[in-house]
């Protein structure tokens, strides 16, 4: 099962980089929030992803967008890349049980043990207002980030 726009987005509970729960729940009545699901820390493409990531981080904060990276990578690996990538956006790990929030979103490769490239925009309800899933070998475009952008604006 995917999870759709107009449904609520699965709960979850998963550590950042430093092991520290970061709870989807909490931003409930918030703020929105933009969880990006990428395939690993390191690989070249997803590296390009996250620096694009990073460079909009600020304009969706000042939508009242929250925003978080996710991969089945674990904690160590993810304050490596966090620290080499000068981020400051949480990278939570979905390490273990291994890719359980990224089957609940539907964005799970059962064959390459792995995120696909899944961005689902949730609203301060929790409930699903945009989505940008696309496979794991090409990076999602700046225009398709700008769109999101856009939708979290007009929110």
């Amino acid at each position: 099962m995917e999870a759709t726009v107009g449904h609520p987005a699965p709960v979850f509970s998963l550590p950042d980089e430093t092991g520290r729960q970061w709870n989807l729940s909490d931003w409930h009545g918030q703020k929105r929030v933009l969880l990006v699901f990428y395939a690993a820390d390191f690989n070249p493409v997803c590296a390009g992803e996250m620096d694009l990531i990073g460079s909009l981080a600020a304009d969706f904060m000042a939508e009242n967008t929250v925003v978080a990276a996710i991969s089945c990578d674990n904690t160590y690996c993810h304050q490596e890349f966090k620290r080499r990538k000068g981020q400051y956006i949480p990278f939570l790990s979905d390490f273990w049980p291994h890719g359980e929030v990224a089957r609940a979103y539907g964005v799970f490769d059962h064959q390459l043990g792995m995120s696909r490239r899944g961005a689902f925009l949730i609203d301060e309800h929790g409930v699903i207002i945009d989505t940008l899933v696309r496979d794991i070998s090409a990076g999602r475009p700046l225009d398709d980030w700008r769109a999101l952008l856009d939708k979290a604006r007009a929110a």
